[in-house]
């Protein structure tokens, strides 16, 4: 199967229209609550409670943001109910992404590329955890559904830049852009998912 990128984004912008306040109030609630944790900790000289507690809250906060859009990609009422929901998931998505940071900083040292090509690999842990799987299997899934899947590190690379000129915007640019690839990134496990099933069938 070849993803298409040009399909992958349409689908996801025509989403995010419909879904704009709720998917950027929720990016913009992202960062104000990531900035107060910094002026809490980092300000009262303790950067090490800051890493440890902004870390948690952005792996939390992006596990219940990622259902949300997988919500939406699949049709269903986007709810706050999520963040309750996830609650689960959270202890395997955390193991997830520590055992994902060593991989990734090793292919960053290789000229940053394989770094991208290995985070491009696993971009779908996080949705197959969501579905039930523990950490070690949802990374094998989305290694194999990456694998059999053509256009999922162009397309890695092409929410990267969406991200990047979100940030050149400021404010104005980056929280859109964030919620964007975030709608995006479940447009594309959803066309992978289905794609698996019709493998598997055959």
């Amino acid at each position: 199967m070849k993803l298409s990128i040009k399909e992958v984004l349409l689908e996801g912008g025509r989403l995010l229209r419909k879904n704009f306040v709720l998917m950027v109030g929720l990016a913009l609630g992202y960062g104000f609550i990531f900035s107060l944790i910094y002026w809490v900790f980092v300000g009262n000289g303790v950067p090490l409670a800051y890493e440890v507690v902004s870390g948690l809250f952005s792996i939390f906060f992006s596990l219940a943001y990622t259902k949300i859009s997988m919500d939406i990609a699949e049709g269903k009422d986007a709810l706050l109910g999520s963040f309750g929901e996830v609650i689960p998931f959270f202890g395997n998505a955390l193991l997830c992404g520590v055992m994902l940071c060593i991989p990734i900083m090793i292919g960053m040292f290789l000229l940053i590329i394989p770094g991208l090509y290995i985070a491009s690999r696993f971009m779908f842990s996080t949705y197959f955890i969501l579905e039930g799987e523990k950490a070690i299997p949802a990374l094998k899934k989305s290694w194999k559904a990456t694998k059999n899947t053509k256009g999922t590190f162009p397309l890695y690379i092409v929410f990267g830049l969406i991200i990047l000129l979100g940030a050149l915007l400021l404010i104005f640019g980056i929280f859109p852009a964030f919620a964007l690839v975030s709608i995006c990134g479940a447009v594309a496990y959803r066309k992978v998912k289905g794609n698996q099933s019709l493998q598997s069938k055959e």
